[in-house]
């Protein structure tokens, strides 16, 4: 860690070598802080809450975003976006830039 380094741009400049390719590492948490953004109509989706990945490939196949509240955006939610990895366009430092049809990705939640 260089001086003046903070422990996050640590993490954030980590690369794993693999085929001569350098890959950016990513936390779970760090894609969490992320604000997802649809670029088809610019729409703010809101952040990503999880991801949905396979067990047999350790990769992740989603990202899950809640959609909006119940009551005016209060009381939990009734639906999610599930969106395919496939769709994501761009992983920024503050955003994810994602290619979608909402009513494609809209699901509702589990138990409700």
């Amino acid at each position: 860690m260089a001086s003046g380094d903070t422990v996050a741009e640590t993490r954030s400049a980590a690369y794993s070598d693999r085929k001569g390719m350098r890959q950016a590492a990513m936390r779970i948490c760090d894609l969490k802080q992320k604000e997802v953004i649809n670029i088809c109509d610019c729409k703010r989706l809101g952040f990503v809450c999880d991801i949905e990945f396979d067990c047999a490939t350790g990769r992740i196949t989603a990202i899950v975003v809640p959609g909006i509240g119940k009551i005016c955006g209060l009381f939990g939610r009734d639906t999610e976006f599930i969106i395919p990895f496939c769709k994501i366009c761009q992983i920024g430092p503050d955003i994810i830039l994602v290619d979608i049809r909402e009513e494609e990705v809209l699901n509702q939640c589990r138990g409700s």
